[in-house]
């Protein structure tokens, strides 16, 4: 068995460790519940070193879009703009649709959330200076991911 079973590649240079070169680890390929013996190279990389990777990536894509959200409420955004749903003001995801082409989308919305805008209709939003200019840009980079 040079590369293990199924198809499995070691790493080049990987040690050899129990009788025919295989890991005596008796894990599930690093999947967290799995405890068969599945043969597998001393050091070989494992899938689950994959699956965590992609978990990892998905939870830093998942920590922006709550932090986007904490900043919504924390400012009081949400009392006028719903994601979805529009309020007073438009839904974010309306915003997102209407600027979300333009390459200076970030920085229009996050002057808006500065300075203020003015819509068609009788509401308008108002400035909010107090908003530090790191979280305004936080605010529109979550509006601008949002999909309708």
């Amino acid at each position: 068995m040079a590369g293990g079973e199924g198809g499995d590649r070691p790493i080049r240079g990987a040690t050899t460790g129990t009788a025919g070169g295989l890991c005596s680890c008796n894990s599930g390929y690093g999947v967290p519940g799995i405890r068969a013996s599945l043969p597998h190279p001393v050091g070989y990389a494992m899938p689950g070193a994959v699956l965590i990777l992609a978990v990892a990536a998905f939870a830093t894509g998942a920590a922006h879009g709550v932090e986007g959200q904490v900043l919504l409420q924390k400012y009081d955004c949400y009392i006028c703009h719903g994601d979805t749903e529009t309020k007073t003001g438009p839904a974010f995801v309306e915003v997102a649709t209407r600027y979300g082409r333009s390459p200076q989308a970030a920085a229009t919305l996050t002057a808006m959330v500065k300075k203020g805008a003015h819509g068609s209709g009788p509401w308008h939003m108002p400035p909010m200076p107090q908003v530090p200019d790191a979280d305004a840009r936080k605010i529109a980079e979550y509006i601008l991911a949002l999909e309708p």
